[in-house]
C-alpha cells in the first residue's frame, strides 16, 4: 500500500511539472524554433524542389478514339490525360519528359473488357517520376479501366521503365535531414536548454526544495521533449508523403531516435554550465 501511494504521488508530481512545462513553453525561443523551423524548412524545400507546387502527373493513353476507355479517362481528376494513335508516339512523350507514363491498350479493349477475361496491357513509366505521382497514376489507371468496364476487370500490367530508374528527387534526398533536424531540435536542445535555464535562474533549486525529486524533473522534461519531437517528426514525414506502406517501421525508427536524443539532451542539460 505504501509503494502504491508513493508511485501515485510521484506520478502526480510529474504530471504537475509537465503541465508547468506546457504552460511556460510558448515563452521559450528554443521551443518556438523547434516547432516553427522544421515545418517552415520542409515547406520551403517541397516548394522549391518540386513538392507542394508540382504540376499533376500526365498519362498518355493509346486506345481507339471511340473507346469507352477514352470516355472514362475524361472523368478522372488529378491527372492530365492525352490520347495517342500509336504506342511509339506515346512512349516518345514519356522518354522526352512530356508525359509521366503511357498506358498502351489493345485495339479491341472494349470487347475484352466486356468478356471479363484477363487483359494484358502495357504500362510505360518514366524513371524520374516521383513515388507519389506513380501512386496517383496507378490509381487513375485502375479507375479508368473500372469505369470503362462497369466492374473490376482482371488486368495484367506489364510495367516498363524508361530513363533513369535510380533517380531520386532532391526533395526526397533531403527528407532524412529534415526529419533529423526536426527531432534533434525538439528532442536534444529543448530539454537541455530548459534545464540550463532553470539552473541559471535558480528555479531548479527552488523546485528541488519541495518533495519533487531530480528524477521527476528529468522525467517531466523528457516526456515533454519526446512528445514534441515525435509530433514534429511525424508532421515532417506526413508533409513529405513518406508513410506509404511503412507507417509502423518509420514510427518505430522515429521513436528510437527520439528516445536517444532526449536522453542526450537531458545529459547535456545536467552537465553543461550555460548556453
Amino acid at each position: 500500500m505504501t509503494v502504491q501511494t508513493k508511485s501515485a504521488s510521484s506520478t502526480s508530481r510529474i504530471t504537475t511539472l509537465l503541465s508547468r512545462d506546457l504552460r511556460l513553453s510558448p515563452r521559450s525561443p528554443i521551443v518556438l524554433m523547434a516547432i516553427v523551423m522544421p515545418i517552415l524548412i520542409t515547406l520551403v524545400v517541397r516548394t522549391v524542389f518540386g513538392g507542394l507546387l508540382q504540376t499533376p502527373p500526365s498519362l498518355a493513353i493509346v486506345a481507339p478514339t471511340d473507346s469507352a476507355v477514352i470516355q472514362a479517362a475524361e472523368g478522372v481528376e488529378g491527372v492530365d490525360i492525352s490520347v495517342w494513335n500509336t504506342s511509339d508516339e506515346a512512349v516518345d512523350t514519356v522518354t522526352a519528359g512530356e508525359s509521366s507514363a503511357a498506358l498502351i491498350l489493345p485495339d479491341n479493349i472494349d470487347a475484352e473488357l466486356r468478356t471479363g477475361e484477363p487483359i494484358q496491357v502495357r504500362y510505360v513509366v518514366a524513371g524520374d517520376t516521383l513515388a507519389v505521382d506513380r501512386a496517383i497514376l496507378a490509381a487513375a489507371v485502375s479507375e479508368i479501366l473500372r469505369n470503362a468496364s462497369g466492374q473490376e476487370p482482371v488486368v495484367t500490367v506489364n510495367v516498363e521503365t524508361v530513363g533513369d530508374e535510380d533517380y531520386i528527387p532532391l526533395a526526397d534526398r533531403m527528407l532524412p535531414l529534415l526529419v533529423i533536424y526536426a527531432i534533434m531540435i525538439a528532442g536534444l536542445f529543448v530539454p537541455a536548454a530548459s534545464l540550463m535555464d532553470e539552473r541559471t535562474k535558480g528555479t531548479l533549486d527552488a523546485v528541488l526544495y519541495t518533495p519533487v525529486t531530480m528524477g521527476e524533473v528529468l522525467a517531466s522534461k523528457g516526456i515533454f521533449a519526446g512528445v514534441l519531437a515525435m509530433a514534429l517528426g511525424m508532421v515532417t514525414l506526413a508533409i513529405n508523403g513518406a508513410f506509404a506502406g511503412q507507417l509502423l517501421g518509420l514510427t518505430l525508427a522515429l521513436l528510437a531516435g527520439t528516445a536517444m536524443l532526449v536522453l542526450l539532451g537531458l545529459l547535456l542539460g545536467m552537465w553543461t554550465k550555460d548556453m
